[in-house]
């Protein structure tokens, strides 16, 4: 029972201060985006994994075999105070109706978000055989003077929407820099990962991890594709093209100008210096840790348990 429990609070414990630490690791800005976008996966992965395997090993028969030898002799003489009945009602049985709770949200909110992307998808379809007559799919350019751009989801490829009043309000490279950003959100399934952390904040908003997942999320898309654009066209275009840009974009799709505007450009305004751009190897390094996150704290726990409880 201790094990478990203590799995179960380091789980919680990273759910609860673990948009803080995405929160430090953006303020510092010395991992790229589409590595932060991994760390934030993997710590997510990692506390629900970490959750789950509290409740399993409490459910399964033979549970206290986790650990051994001296160990669980101690561990066994904490365990003693707390019943099987208490262990099973109190633990799985709370967790499962917290879980129960968040996967009906979670079902409800999904199906809600794929219609509505099927809906969006079928109207762009339509809008491209009227606009389009030759077959030309993207990007989808609207007869409107409106300066507007943006990325639809799609099940294998998205759809890229533009205005003719981009065209005409844009200088080439920061039409090519709009360009450019909207092709990074779809080859990025960048949709799909803001659909997920949607879903999260829906379904399960009284932790903060999951609570600022959808916030989170969508500032690391955008860095992610600004980081793009300007890698192709300097960040001078991409400014241009962020603030001629209107914020038009319907509900479900991702516009340049839509999120985090402000954020962004002071992002862009101050590039870090050469050489401080993280390697190949620590852009895997770092989903890895945030992985094992909740893993390091049941250690730790584990480990001042022991010293507390535990005869020398």
């Amino acid at each position: 029972m201790v094990t478990a429990a203590l799995l179960g609070v380091s789980a919680l414990a990273a759910a609860l201060i673990g948009d803080r630490v995405l929160d430090a690791l953006i303020a510092r800005d010395r991992l790229t985006a589409r590595t932060l976008l991994r760390v934030w996966a993997a710590l997510t992965a990692g506390v629900f994994v970490a959750a789950a395997s509290s409740v399993a090993i409490v459910a399964i028969p033979g549970h206290a075999s986790v650990v051994g030898g001296v160990l669980q002799t101690c561990l066994n003489g904490l365990d003693s105070a707390v019943s099987r009945t208490l262990e099973l009602v109190a633990g799985p049985g709370v967790f499962a109706l917290v879980l129960a709770v968040s996967g009906w949200r979670a079902a409800a909110f999904w199906r809600t978000a794929r219609r509505r992307d099927l809906e969006i998808g079928a109207h762009h379809a339509l809008l491209a055989r009227l606009l389009n007559p030759t077959g030309a799919r993207s990007p989808l350019w609207l007869p409107t003077s409106t300066p507007m751009a943006y990325s639809t989801p799609g099940r294998t490829r998205g759809l890229i929407v533009a205005s003719e009043g981009l065209r005409q309000r844009l200088d080439p490279a920061a039409l090519s820099a709009v360009m450019a950003h909207e092709q990074a959100h779809v080859h990025g399934h960048h949709h799909l990962f803001v659909r997920v952390a949607d879903c999260l904040s829906h379904a399960v908003p009284w932790l903060p991890l999951t609570r600022q997942a959808s916030p989170i999320v969508r500032a690391l898309v955008e860095f992610d594709a600004d980081a793009h654009a300007a890698h192709e066209h300097g960040d001078d275009a991409v400014v241009r093209a962020i603030t001629h840009v209107h914020p038009t974009a319907p509900a479900g799709a991702l516009g340049i100008a839509r999120d985090c505007v402000e954020l962004r450009l002071h992002r862009l305004g101050r590039s870090a210096a050469p050489g401080t751009r993280p390697s190949r190897s620590s852009s895997y390094a770092a989903p890895t840790a945030a992985a094992m996150f909740p893993v390091l704290l049941f250690l730790a726990g584990l480990a001042t348990v022991v010293l507390a409880a535990c005869p020398a």
